[in-house]
């Protein structure tokens, strides 16, 4: 523009500050409209693309251009352009130019942009400069020609103090300061709220504009967004909330300036409407004169403004260089943050190809071009330069231009149909520079083509976004609900028959019990004004199910656990009472249930859980509070009864030791069994009284998962790390290595391996080893293994001769692997018939230890029945069960030491202590010694609890102890 021009001839400038809220760049829309060709720039490509849109509605597309760093659409007759302000040329030509948001000329890194513009950017009859009113000083300074006007906020804006995030109401904005805390604070609002949009700077258009709606349309009452809301961002906003009072700025964190913290917080109220800002409650407050100046919007000038030389050098390299660090020659300017073109620039420097493409102005003017190309992705600046260079050495070959198989490649690294939405968000990045590339003139052969091929995959892309972010961040139906609740109305909420709680058509939860349930198909609680729904359709409901249980016959409640059930809900908790066999019970009820409804149901739960008592554990109480028993008798009684009727025999081997024959007969009239491994009463292994079992063993445990416990029935089960001794005993279980086998059935089975073996000797399994422990040979070997015995494959010549099977054998070499031979064992040799009772058997004498549901199985040897067993047992040497090592046996004797049943080295009489006799050699007669030393001798190693130490006490003469039962 000419400068000699008459003064009424010369284009009017115009300042016209103020906070947000007061219509700014709305008068820059109509001036420029009111021009026949007009231009304005604005701080972000959201911005400018909302501002298009609203123009192309009133003047038609034909009349509007677009012209972003990533996007240009350019009608060839377009009398309105509207750009960024980056992408704005130095001199843009138009009757009006119009600059918004003129402060972010103070920003470190792209205010040397904003201050060009004010320096050089004028319009043909009018310039208008639009921002805040810190600005007045510094356009009074670099711009004295500017008339300037101010503009006072439309609406009151006040300061709120600290809030929690749940009691923020509808219509707030979350601003954070990075793309994580946005998510984050997005997933905790949906937790809580049903649902947010997310705003950032780096969203395409498309998605912001998705996001927006969203929360225009009342889907949603929150949006969460960066501090670029406050950049002309346009919503129905009542709160601003700030997460954090601090950023990241690119080089450290710094405290958020007032004046950015006014721009960000006077977004809130629209036109008339008030607004409010606050902070979250783990922020501090904001000063009292801090937070007066933000509602008052005062704010100091400011200090100094960016710039950068525009007037370049293109000799060479070292030339341009040397023009872009020139420092400003006028005060209230300083020079800019060292940018991305910068650096790439002074890194291509260096390159000696590159210097010897940019030889000449033009190619000079080229390698800037390039460098000017925006690192979107923030890559590292070797990485960044790396692709500057690449463009460059093709813009400057022969061929001119980028070929469209460079822009293939590049294209095809974009993936636009990943789940990630950082992924996406990389990949909208890596979008937005091949649009830059297609955006620039003389870059591509067929610029038009690539414009509208990247156009469509950042659409894809945003779309994806999009769909992904509303996936994240949006509860569909809370969010219906909420919108519901918005508009005064209240949502249709009925119970159906199922117990299922609709509201709107959508299941929002279910009677449990008399309890309220939420259904959380997407993983989010129901919001309030879904529970409020809830509660008020299941009122009614709940207290007909009252009724109804009142009505009904206790036998539907059943126990699980920690749990009374009834019709499968759980109505009611189990607590420990002041007795270990008397448990408390308390009944689970909503909220509203009234008191005279909560009392009698807790009262008929009560009433069933001492009734159950009292019949499943009758033989218990009777055991324990027998008064005849003797006060030995009764120490065993009442450590039975605490142990909940299965007591291990280990703990009180020596009391049962001490237990004369007519005391254990007392006991065993009230059902008690005493097995080599256990006492317990059969009558409890029943499903009815395990259940009840495991659930008053499991009110002393610490709270947390339990396994399932087995299903009624079966008496072999694979047991894993979760299943403990204590949770297996209770379920009347015991654990053999890998499996577990029920109690009453590992006694008979125990039973039946003391029958067939042979101390030392190797014995075959049987089927009916097979059938009582309901498990095939494999399982039974395993079995065998968690028992202390060693396993091998049957071999023919373990097996008897077919003519040697008594016909009880033959019998149970018929039966299978899942049967019991039935009929009473067929008479043959006993090894043990002779022997005392105390020394048959550490269980109950003559009789064999019963199921709960009685019989017995009698031994089958049979070489049919053998041969399906499959394997043979021999008890593991102690000193194996202990080391687990390979013993060497002795040459002289063939013996391997410390095998069970080895007798042991006696010292000689008078020999020193510590020396034993010599073994004699094979055939050489042995003399014993006399009884006396004989009865001295003990062997050590003994095994108390075991049977064989029993027969060898009797062999050795230790007649001292009482025998093991």
């Amino acid at each position: 523009m000419p400068d000699n021009l008459p003064p009424h001839d010369r284009p009017e400038v115009h300042a016209i500050l103020g906070p947000t809220n007061t219509g700014k760049t709305h008068h820059a829309i109509e001036r420029m409209l009111q021009h026949r060709t007009g231009v304005i720039g604005l701080p972000l490509r959201l911005l400018a693309r909302e501002v298009y849109e609203r123009v192309a509605a009133r003047r038609g597309e034909g009349s509007v251009a677009l012209i972003t760093g990533e996007e240009k659409i350019a009608p060839a007759n377009a009398r309105y352009r509207v750009c960024t302000t980056e992408a704005m040329s130095s001199q843009p030509g138009g009757d009006l130019v119009a600059i918004d948001e003129i402060q972010v000329a103070a920003d470190p890194e792209r205010g040397h942009v904003f201050t060009d513009r004010l320096l050089h950017a004028r319009g043909y009859r009018e310039t208008l400069l639009l921002g805040s009113a810190s600005m007045e000083a510094r356009i009074r300074q670099l711009a004295p020609e500017a008339r300037i006007s101010g503009r006072e906020r439309r609406s009151e804006l006040s300061y709120g103090g600290r809030v929690r995030l749940e009691a923020l109401p509808p219509r707030t904005a979350i601003v954070a300061f990075s793309a994580a805390e946005v998510y984050e604070i997005a997933s905790i609002i949906r937790r809580r709220r049903g649902g947010a949009a997310v705003v950032l700077g780096a969203l395409s258009p498309r998605t912001r504009n998705a996001q927006v709606e969203l929360f225009q349309s009342g889907d949603v009452d929150t949006i969460v967004a960066t501090d670029a809301i406050g950049m002309g961002l346009n919503l129905d906003l009542d709160v601003v909330a700030f997460t954090r009072l601090s950023k990241f700025d690119g080089e450290r964190m710094r405290r958020l300036r007032p004046e950015e913290i006014g721009q960000i917080a006077g977004r809130a109220g629209r036109n008339r409407r008030p607004g409010s800002f606050v902070v979250a409650d783990w922020e501090e407050e904001l000063h009292p004169a801090l937070a007066r100046a933000v509602e008052e919007q005062r704010f100091p000038s400011v200090p100094v403004l960016r710039w950068r030389n525009a007037e370049l050098g293109f000799a060479s390299v070292s030339d341009l260089l040397d023009s872009l660090l020139v420092r400003p020659g006028r005060p209230g300017l300083a020079r800019p943050r060292e940018g991305s073109d910068l650096r790439a620039l002074q890194i291509l420097s260096q390159d000696a190809s590159v210097r010897k493409r940019a030889a000449s102005y033009d190619a000079v003017r080229l390698l800037w071009n390039a460098c000017r190309l925006p690192d979107y992705p923030a890559i590292s600046a070797e990485r960044h330069a790396g692709l500057v260079r690449e463009i460059f050495l093709a813009l400057s070959s022969p061929h001119g231009s980028l070929t469209d198989q460079w822009m293939d490649n590049a294209l095809a690294r974009i993936n636009t149909r990943i789940e990630d939405i950082d992924a996406l968000a990389v990949s909208l990045e890596h979008a937005r520079t091949c649009q830059y590339i297609s955006n620039q003139p003389d870059w591509l052969p067929d610029p038009d083509h690539w414009r509208r091929r990247t156009r469509a995959i950042e659409d894809e892309i945003s779309d994806n976004l999009h769909r992904r972010l509303v996936d994240l961040f949006v509860d569909a139906r809370a969010s219906r609900i909420a919108r519901l609740v918005r508009q005064g109305r209240r949502p249709v909420a009925t119970v159906n028959e199922e117990g299922a709680i609709v509201v709107e058509d959508a299941i929002v939860g279910r009677l449990d019990g008399f309890r309220i349930q939420p259904s959380q198909p997407t993983g989010n609680p129901p919001t309030e004004a879904e529970s409020r729904a809830a509660q008020a359709a299941a009122r009614d409901a709940l207290s007909d199910r009252v009724q109804e249980f009142l009505a009904a016959d206790s036998s539907a409640i059943e126990t699980r656990l920690r749990f009374l059930l009834w019709r499968g809900d759980e109505v009611a908790t189990l607590s420990q009472g002041e007795d270990s066999l008397r448990p408390q019970a308390h009944a689970l009820m909503a909220d509203f249930a009234g008191p005279e409804e909560r009392g009698r149901v807790q009262q008929k739960l009560q009433n069933h859980l001492d009734a159950m008592l009292r019949r499943d554990f009758t033989c218990l109480f009777a055991l324990r509070n027998n008064e005849q028993l003797t006060p030995a008798a009764r120490g065993i009684a009442y450590r039975v009864a605490e142990a909940l009727g299965i007591l291990p025999r280990a703990p009180v081997a020596s009391e049962i030791r001490a237990l004369p024959q007519t005391e254990r007969k007392l006991l065993r009239a009230h059902g008690v069994r005493f097995g080599s491994r256990y006492i317990f009463l059969p009558a409890l292994l029943k499903p009815s009284p395990t259940r009840l079992r495991l659930s008053i063993w499991s009110l002393g445990v610490e709270s947390g998962p339990l396994p399932e416990p087995p299903a009624p029935g079966i008496v072999n089960m694979p047991a894993g790390p979760e299943h403990t001794q204590e949770f297996l005993r209770m379920c009347g279980f015991h654990r053999c290595g890998e499996r577990a086998v029920r109690i009453d059935m590992l006694e008979r089975l125990l039973d039946m391996v003391r029958d067939s073996e042979t101390v030392g000797e190797w014995f075959p399994a049987t089927l009916d080893m097979l059938s009582i422990t309901g498990s095939s040979a494999e399982d039974l070997r395993e079995i065998m293994r968690g028992l202390g015995y060693d396993a091998e494959p049957l071999t023919d010549e373990d097996l008897p001769p077919p003519g040697n099977a008594r016909p009880g054998e033959l019998q149970s070499a018929q039966t299978g692997p899942g049967e019991m031979a039935k009929g009473p064992p067929a008479p043959g040799p006993n090894p043990r018939a002779s022997l005392p009772e105390e020394a048959r058997s550490p269980s109950d004498g003559p009789a064999r230890t019963e199921s709960p549901s009685g019989g017995s199985v009698p031994p089958a040897a049979g070489s049919a029945a053998v041969r399906g067993a499959g394997f043979r047992y021999r008890r593991r040497p102690r000193r194996n069960r202990e080391r687990e090592q390979t013993k060497r046996r002795n040459p002289a004797t063939g013996r391997r030491p410390g095998r069970p049943g080895a007798r042991p080295e006696l010292p000689t009489k008078g020999a020193p202590s510590g020396e034993r006799t010599r073994r004699k050699t094979p055939g050489e007669k042995e003399t014993r010694a006399p009884r006396s030393r004989r009865k001295e001798a003990r062997k050590p190693d003994f095994d108390p609890n075991s049977p064989f130490a029993v027969l060898a006490g009797l062999r050795f003469g230790d007649k001292q102890d009482p025998p093991k039962e």
